[in-house]
């Protein structure tokens, strides 16, 4: 009996994490689209340039997401010893060095698709959609 309840509530708990993928996926599509729309807006692609710009970028995003996943978490500092933290810290420049050649690496590929004052454009653009996406979120929270 208690094997059979056990396995009532894992199943129960696999169903609640099932029905939550998807939601937490559709919404993340919905942010790249909302993503996609203001940056081509903001960053005044053409048709031609967006077809050209889209694929390069998002490969160098892919690669920027992948080193940022391995940075590791500094949110346990104060149980740490100062050597601990000193490593950290390293493999937080370490990190910041990666993404800097990755830049580095992109920009010709970039230019090949947009004009280099276009591709100056995109920092900002990326700090403005990360506020109004916080905003919208908070607002949808107060309601």
């Amino acid at each position: 009996m208690k094997y059979l309840l056990l396995l009532i509530a894992f199943i129960c708990s696999l169903s609640t994490v099932y029905a939550q993928g998807p939601r937490k996926a559709e919404r993340q599509e919905r942010i790249k689209a909302l993503w996609t729309a203001f940056l081509t807006q903001e960053v005044e692609l053409t048709s031609d340039e967006s077809a050209k710009f889209w694929p390069v970028y998002n490969e160098y995003s892919q690669k920027e997401k992948e080193i940022q996943q391995k940075r590791v978490k500094l949110n346990t500092l104060q149980s740490m010893s100062e050597s601990e933290i000193d490593n950290l810290y390293k493999q937080a420049l370490n990190s910041d060095e990666k993404i800097i050649e990755l830049k580095r690496e992109y920009y010709p590929k970039l230019k090949t698709a947009i004009p280099a004052y276009k591709i100056v454009k995109i920092p900002a653009a990326e700090r403005e959609f990360k506020k109004k996406l916080l905003r919208m979120i908070q607002e949808r929270r107060n309601k």
